[in-house]
């Protein structure tokens, strides 16, 4: 519906770009479009590449994968502001949230492990739980939570 946000995690120009959406789903860039990074090798991965928005839509999270560090973002307007970072396993990817708890999880491609963080509903920054062990799992990069509050 119109008033609401599209967030685009952009690789090569390694930004969250953000979009407006309208009553009939077109979509407009909220500001300018980013600048191509002129090479790609493993800075890209220092930037946005997966991205999430808490339940309540004031924050948006995006993990950092050479950093190895989640980025969380307060979104005003369609516009983002930095709210912190913390760090993660090697090369995080996927992210999700808990529904109606304030936990977010984060599937760490690398090392086979899934950082859990509880989320300040008030500020967007997150306070690491552990990370642990996927028990099996093979270079995951992407996580999905089903089901109502857990």
């Amino acid at each position: 519906p119109s008033g609401k946000f599209l967030f685009v995690g952009d690789h090569m120009a390694e930004s969250v770009v953000p979009f407006t959406v309208n009553a009939s789903g077109g979509i407009t860039p909220v500001s300018a479009l980013p600048t191509p990074a002129a090479s790609c090798n493993t800075s890209c991965h220092n930037n946005p590449l997966r991205l999430a928005v808490d339940p309540a839509d004031r924050f948006l999270y995006a993990t950092d994968v050479a950093a190895g560090t989640v980025s969380s973002f307060s979104i005003n307007g369609g516009n983002l502001s930095p709210a912190g970072t913390a760090p993660a396993g090697q090369h995080p990817f996927g992210l999700a949230f808990a529904p109606g708890d304030g936990f977010l999880y984060v599937v760490n491609k690398v090392d086979n492990s899934i950082s859990s963080y509880a989320v300040n509903a008030a500020t967007g920054q997150l306070s690491p739980m552990n990370t642990t062990s996927g028990n099996g799992l093979n270079a995951p990069t992407d996580i999905v939570i089903v089901g109502a509050t857990m």
